[in-house]
């Protein structure tokens, strides 16, 4: 995983998108099993601020990324 952070348990977790437009992301999480059958929902957000960063992972956090 390539970011850690705190998040409060009854909101579940965060995925890290790189390589692909908004429209692209909701699209993608729109055709998650559990949001297609309606178990689960998502929330797109641009902006994360991590409390740790693999050195590996920091250029997709970069804001140039």
């Amino acid at each position: 995983m390539p970011r850690a952070g705190r998040r409060p348990a009854e909101d579940g977790g965060a995925i890290l998108a790189h390589g692909t437009d908004r429209t692209g992301i909701e699209r993608i999480a729109a055709e998650d099993p559990f949001v297609a059958h309606g178990v689960a929902g998502h929330d797109v957000t641009t902006t994360l601020t991590p409390g740790r960063v693999h050195p590996a992972a920091a250029h997709l956090l970069a804001e140039d990324g």
